[in-house]
């Protein structure tokens, strides 16, 4: 019996059972196990040398049946998260893709979690914000307790805000990675689901999320001075090119084949959205042409820097044309 064990022993009349290892089931072989000396369910009236929370904060976890095993202490983690994806997986357990301030992305099985009977059912859906706490594993970590702090449920009852939500978690996935820690860009996250509940345009919501979140992850595009010449750009009809990472003035942005363009409404716009909060920018009343013409220039940026377009982008733009059916 090591050192750390014998100081489990409790203090006071003796006690049949604490400093022994508990006994298996009949027949079997001994659990590894030592009974929690909390002198309950042990047949002893006497207060324990040490409480369950005093062990636990040792670096002992405790079952329902109070029975104590030593655990590593680095091996539970408990961080707030957003639900983006999940998947089946096994017979009963469900694979969860959550977003975090700390850890960035990171992929979780939640076990049972399928079964009706599961108290993690109804707290791992997608879009959910969620408090949780992780054991490590060896391939996966696991969800060991999970509590839902916003349901964000109106984005799973309309469709529309669905597609939008979506296309909100595609983006964090392809431009995170598992220990990217990003608390602006979290925030950012949790508030536009948040303003994709409520917004009078849920659209606009979506693309200050784009614009932001672009500068949060060092993509800002630049919308203020020429890309080429650095001279200060004026109101007028300006070039966007993303391969050069923002606007060009008209006199160099003609002399790039790739370059599209810029409205000035656009332009404006997009402006106004990377230098103002968002209880200004929703207050915009925009133009369906301009809607359009702002996801256009921003989704070309996305697309070069991801090298690749994102599928929840085709599924919104299928439910438009069915909507004008």
């Amino acid at each position: 019996m090591t050192r750390m064990k014998k100081r489990l022993l409790y203090r006071g009349p003796s006690c049949p059972h604490l400093g022994r290892r508990h006994p298996g089931p009949r027949g079997g072989a001994r659990t590894g196990r030592w009974l929690a000396p909390t002198g309950q369910g042990t047949g002893c009236g006497k207060p324990s040398l040490f409480s369950v929370e005093s062990l636990i904060g040792r670096g002992a976890a405790v079952d329902r049946q109070g029975v104590v095993s030593e655990v590593d202490r680095g091996r539970l983690y408990r961080t707030e998260g957003l639900i983006l994806h999940r998947t089946d997986f096994g017979e009963a357990d469900r694979l969860l893709a959550v977003y975090t301030p700390r850890y960035g992305l990171l992929r979780l099985l939640a076990k049972g979690a399928r079964k009706p009977t599961s108290r993690k059912a109804g707290h791992v859906e997608p879009f959910t914000c969620v408090s949780l706490l992780v054991a490590r594993g060896r391939n996966l970590d696991i969800v060991s307790q999970v509590e839902m702090l916003e349901p964000f449920r109106r984005l799973r009852e309309n469709l529309e805000l669905a597609s939008l939500s979506y296309y909100v978690a595609e983006l964090i996935t392809g431009f995170t990675e598992e220990g990217d820690s990003n608390p602006p860009l979290f925030d950012l996250t949790v508030a536009t689901l948040s303003r994709l509940c409520g917004a009078r345009d849920p659209t606009l919501a979506l693309r200050f999320f784009e614009l932001r979140a672009l500068g949060l992850l060092g993509y800002q595009p630049q919308l203020f001075l020429c890309i080429t010449c650095q001279a200060q750009l004026e109101p007028v009809a300006n070039y966007f090119y993303p391969a050069a990472g923002g606007v060009l003035c008209p006199r160099h942005g003609e002399g790039f084949p790739d370059a599209v363009p810029l409205a000035l409404p656009t332009f404006k716009v997009l402006r106004y959205m990377q230098t103002h909060p968002w209880d200004q920018v929703g207050a915009l009343r925009i133009r369906p042409e301009t809607h359009l013409d702002l996801e256009s220039v921003l989704q070309s940026f996305i697309v070069y820097q991801l090298e690749r377009r994102l599928r929840s982008v085709d599924f919104i733009h299928r439910l438009r044309r069915e909507a004008k059916v």
